[in-house]
């Protein structure tokens, strides 16, 4: 089974030299060009699709509108990359209902692997739910990746947390930051790599938004390749 240190720390445990996102309590920042990464699964809101963005982008230069699922398929690197909306609760356009999978019930479906990685966030669209909504949600979800590394356990699960920057009548950072603590501590004793969104706002000069700035996008798909292609 893979070993990686959880990102559950009361202190800071980065830097931001030359808007560089280097996390130090984590695993050391190493480029790599976007074509080297293996990429199974995306799952969550907008959020975690414009992380993965820019890494589609770098595999085939396309937009898709909808809430998934949009594979992205380069042959010549053998690397394939699904997005896929979580489940209800979601706020978002008009979307046909079987195009949302709940969490966990994709989880169950994949065989995973050692090539298989598999990013998901979940926690935006529940900042006008009571609390324990979330927390039953997440309990689902612990279940199934606990599942899946059981069965493959050489899969990397890595979850975007939240991020400051909700300006929002739906929602603010006191909001988010009780749930992104929930997050963090559901999922503490399992083999999952945080991407820390949450450090990555606070301390960026960008003007608050729910919907980073591309650089801070950037630095969370650099951290996610850390762990994909730590060599």
């Amino acid at each position: 089974m893979r070993s990686y240190p959880n990102a559950l720390c009361s202190t800071p445990a980065a830097a931001v030299p030359q808007l560089v996102f280097r996390k130090s309590l984590t695993v050391a920042r190493t480029e790599i060009a976007l074509s080297e990464a293996i990429l199974a699964a995306g799952l969550g809101p907008v959020a975690l699709r414009r992380s993965l963005r820019p890494v589609a982008e770098a595999s085939e230069r396309a937009h898709v509108p909808h809430v998934g699922p949009p594979p992205r398929h380069r042959p010549q690197n053998n690397t394939v990359l699904h997005w896929r909306a979580h489940g209800l609760p979601i706020r978002t356009h008009k979307t046909p209902v079987a195009d949302l999978h709940y969490i966990g019930r994709e989880l169950e479906s994949m065989a995973g692997g050692e090539h298989t990685v598999v990013v998901f966030t979940i926690w935006a669209h529940f900042t006008t739910h009571p609390l324990d909504n979330y927390i039953r949600r997440l309990a689902t979800i612990r279940r199934a990746v606990r599942s899946l590394l059981q069965r493959a356990p050489r899969t990397l699960v890595a979850i975007k947390t939240a991020n400051t920057g909700y300006k929002d009548v739906y929602g603010s950072d006191w909001l988010s930051w009780q749930l992104d603590l929930i997050l963090r501590a559901m999922f503490r004793n399992l083999p999952v790599v945080f991407i820390d969104a949450w450090q990555m706002t606070s301390c960026h000069y960008s003007p608050d938004n729910i919907h980073p700035p591309r650089p801070v996008v950037m630095n969370e798909v650099d951290l996610l390749l850390s762990f994909v292609c730590p060599q």
